[in-house]
């Protein structure tokens, strides 16, 4: 008997592999997005690669409606993980932004006291400059 044809063994193993690319791609991106967006500094990066996480899920969900592809549970992994990436990203912001604030009023607060500090600092060498005067002048009384 002869072997089958080699373009259906092909065919065969092709239509059983359907994955998404694009969906896993979306993963990728949302999971990287997720550890980049732990450091709230990085808030730009973790929010473009939890877009990108978005777009790409959304993709692959209607890749796998139009039967183009089979791996659904990945393409909404994506999507999901996408989601708490730009989540990352606006806590991230959110802190970076409480930050600059909080640091600008505190710099606001130290250039005031070290202004009152230089105030009382004449004040008091008034006041020593006067009782240095005042036992001079009794001194010489």
């Amino acid at each position: 008997m002869a072997a089958p044809a080699p373009h259906h063994v092909g065919h065969a193993r092709a239509s059983a592999q359907r994955n998404n690319g694009i969906a896993v791609t979306a993963v990728c991106c949302g999971l990287a997005g997720i550890l980049i967006g732990l450091i709230p500094i990085l808030f730009q990066a973790a929010g473009a690669l939890g877009i990108v996480g978005i777009v790409l899920g959304f993709i692959g969900l209607r890749r796998v409606s139009r039967g183009e592809s089979s791996n659904q549970g990945m393409a909404i992994a994506g999507l999901v993980t996408g989601i708490l990436a730009l989540g990352l990203a606006v806590y991230g912001l959110s802190v970076v932004v409480t930050s600059l604030h909080q640091l600008e009023v505190d710099i606001d607060h130290g250039l005031n006291g070290a202004r009152a500090l230089t105030r009382a600092q004449h004040v008091i060498l008034g006041q020593e400059t006067h009782v240095i005067h005042r036992l001079l002048w009794i001194g010489n009384g």
